[in-house]
């Protein structure tokens, strides 16, 4: 992979161990257990006690302020509402749930047929509601992003690069549904505004970039490709300067911090 900067650590990405492989969906199990905090900012309140029965999707955890409300991953009953250590080895309050099987849906869950004439605060109230955070490890919630850049973004930034050693699941996503990762940054580029949405890959990922370019949906508001060979990137801005190298002057828009790593979605283009 070619270096487009100074110092950092280039190790073998030893991506070829997962790198072409099918999703497989994972059975459920008979017991899940539901962290209240899966995102930076306020932990979230249990809404249901033990003994309650629970659907699919159901919401079960939700806060106040900078908060990402968590939904119930299969149907049945509450067992436990209590402090239990979590991966990582930190404590949190979870919530358990046995598992009926049935997977009976919430009728919270509706579909939308389509995001035209919705509003930013439409869409955020959305995005926010179905629990969206960032994949980064700040799990910064999406729907902030949306509100504090809408109507004054001209360019989308999608950190499609992956930059970790043997990780593969957005390399996978962008080959196995490259129309839904469009349509997902065209919805968002619609509703915000943005004139432009870039794509950022590295140059590890040539099957996600082809992919991509193939799908129809790529028609219509431009879209454009810059490939990085940076590996084990933590800081925004270093995307962003290798972005701005690529004829794309890019800023932050919405006072993100350097310690919020990659977590630069939305950013604008300065004159």
């Amino acid at each position: 992979m070619k270096q487009l900067f100074r110092g950092g650590i280039h190790p073998d990405d030893r991506k070829a161990l997962s790198r072409g492989g099918a999703p497989v969906p994972m059975p459920a199990p008979s017991r899940v257990v539901i962290p209240m905090s899966q995102h930076i900012g306020a932990p979230c309140s249990p809404l249901v006690k033990v003994g309650d029965a629970v659907k699919l999707g159901q919401k079960i955890g939700d806060g106040e302020g900078v908060c990402s409300p968590v939904h119930a991953p299969v149907s049945g009953t509450v067992t436990a509402v209590e402090q239990m250590t979590v991966p990582g080895g930190r404590q949190c309050v979870c919530v358990a749930i046995e598992n009926d099987g049935k997977d009976t849906p919430d009728p919270s869950i509706k579909p939308r047929t389509t995001h035209k004439g919705m509003s930013a605060a439409e869409l955020a109230d959305i995005v926010r509601e179905a629990g969206i955070c960032g994949m980064g490890g700040a799990a910064y919630p999406t729907n902030s992003k949306i509100l504090s850049t809408a109507g004054k973004t001209e360019t989308l930034l999608i950190n499609a690069c992956e930059c970790e050693p043997y990780i593969t699941s957005d390399d996978t996503v962008m080959c196995t549904w490259p129309e839904k990762v469009i349509l997902g940054a065209r919805i968002v580029a619609d509703v915000i505004g943005a004139k432009h949405t870039v794509i950022a890959v590295e140059d590890n990922k040539p099957e996600a970039v082809e992919a991509l370019r193939a799908d129809p949906a790529v028609g219509g508001r431009p879209l454009y490709f810059f490939t990085t060979g940076a590996m084990a990137l933590s800081d925004a801005p270093v995307y962003i300067e290798q972005a701005a190298g690529q004829g794309v002057t890019l800023a932050f828009a919405g006072g993100w911090h350097r310690t919020q790593y990659e977590e630069y979605a939305l950013l604008r283009v300065e004159a």
